[in-house]
């Protein structure tokens, strides 16, 4: 289980919700990345209060971290 901090709805850090998820593996020609720290800014406040509209879809992650789970998958170049 990976541990994400997601918001289902805009508002203030009161929407903030630190969940546990699973993810899948990569599949052939990608690779996983483990994120141990993100940074986060004004942006995330702005972000999360919906100051660039409304996410595309819920649950939303806040920057630095897939929307999805606390990895990045990538395409191996």
């Amino acid at each position: 289980m990976a541990k994400v901090v997601r918001f289902h709805e805009l508002g203030g850090p009161e929407v903030l919700r630190l969940e546990e998820i699973t993810f899948e593996d990569p599949a052939p020609g990608e690779l996983r990345l483990k994120v141990g720290a993100i940074g986060l800014n004004r942006r995330e406040v702005v972000y999360r209060s919906g100051g660039f509209g409304a996410p595309n879809k819920y649950p939303a992650a806040l920057s630095g971290q897939s929307p999805q789970h606390n990895a990045s998958v990538t395409s191996v170049v």
